[in-house]
């Protein structure tokens, strides 16, 4: 093995990962625990994950864009539950949902094609509102940022194109500027949100090309958003909670096919890894980032699952998973779930 410079070193509930080196072709081979019902026609992008309060469940939920439908499941086996939504424009509908994410109860979905964000509260089964229709014109991807009680900043990716034919960005309600942020409030039942200001320069030095995942890591005061253009891109760049770009990336010269999917695991107040999905048609491979440094650490591939998108994980014990399950979509029709406990013992079997 040729070995990267630096160790692989995190703290994971009581478990600790020392002196393990990496080359930037290390691919270490992690089986999946389960897959969820495959569907091709559902064309699968997004994942979030609910934990109901009232109950314990914890509920997986997949954009299903083809369908026009969120796919659900039961995020410990993947078991089929009932879909949810329909094609349309009324609450409860969707067209071509894309992003996906869940703060506390409520669950925030990017509809590309109806270019706006859907809020519902999971725990009433009730829609509350949409917003960005006034400002949002080809929208993908989205983050949660929480801050006070019933308060979100939310930032989503807004990927249209520079040719006025194709996704007229100069139209009335539209607004330039790859990333659109939004403060919203949800109180009592009701709903309200506002453009607070977009970000994301479609020129110069710190252009956004190709845009659609996008996390964020307020400790460290950084957003992550994907670049996929295969010419300019193919990076993760790296921007502060204001947006302004500060000259960092991930994944330069390391992502084989295209960034995609991007989620942080917590293993501490400061420390962490960053999983980003570097989306391969046959293969996807899921390339480690260090949370405080940025600095590559490693890979490790699924030994079926391939064509990456979305990916999302639950880092807490969830049946007989004491750790918790990490989940990516597989081939645009289903979803793979690993072990987080089975991540971490195939990278430190590295060490022999």
């Amino acid at each position: 093995m040729n070995n990267f410079k630096n160790t692989f070193s995190v703290l994971l509930l009581g478990v600790t990962l020392s002196g393990v080196s990496y080359s930037q072709n290390d691919e270490v081979l992690v089986g999946e625990a389960f897959f969820s019902q495959i569907d091709e026609a559902d064309n699968i992008d997004s994942l979030a994950i609910w934990k109901d309060s009232n109950t314990d469940e914890v509920t997986l939920y997949a954009t299903a864009k083809g369908t026009h439908r969120l796919a659900v499941s039961d995020a410990e086996n993947g078991f089929p539950l009932p879909y949810m939504g329909t094609k349309g424009v009324e609450a409860g509908q969707y067209n071509r949902p894309n992003g996906i994410a869940v703060a506390g109860d409520f669950l925030f979905v990017v509809e590309r094609d109806n270019r706006r964000v859907q809020v519902t509260d999971l725990s009433r089964e009730v829609t509350l509102g949409f917003f960005g229709l006034d400002s949002l014109i080809k929208p993908y991807g989205l983050y949660i940022q929480s801050l006070d009680s019933g308060t979100f900043r939310v930032f989503v990716t807004d990927d249209y194109a520079l040719v006025p034919e194709v996704d007229e960005p100069l139209r009335e309600g539209g607004a330039k500027g790859r990333i659109k942020q939004f403060i919203v409030g949800i109180d009592k039942g009701s709903m309200n949100a506002k453009l607070e200001k977009t970000f994301g320069a479609d020129v110069g030095e710190s252009t956004l090309h190709v845009v659609e995942s996008i996390s964020g890591d307020p400790f460290y005061d950084r957003l992550l958003i994907a670049d996929e253009d295969p010419v300019n891109g193919m990076s993760i760049k790296v921007f502060d909670m204001k947006g302004a770009f500060t000259g960092e990336s991930l994944g330069d010269g390391i992502f084989k096919y295209q960034p995609e999917g991007i989620a942080l695991w917590e293993t501490g107040e400061k420390s962490g890894i960053w999983i980003c999905a570097d989306q391969g048609k046959a293969k996807t491979i899921y390339r480690l980032f260090d949370r405080e440094t940025l600095e590559y650490r490693g890979s490790f591939v699924g030994k079926y699952t391939s064509n990456t998108d979305g990916i999302c994980l639950y880092p807490y014990s969830i049946g007989k998973y004491s750790m918790g399950l990490f989940y990516a979509v597989h081939d645009d029709s289903g979803v793979g779930a690993w072990s987080l406990k089975d991540i971490v013992e195939a990278i430190a079997l590295e060490k022999n």
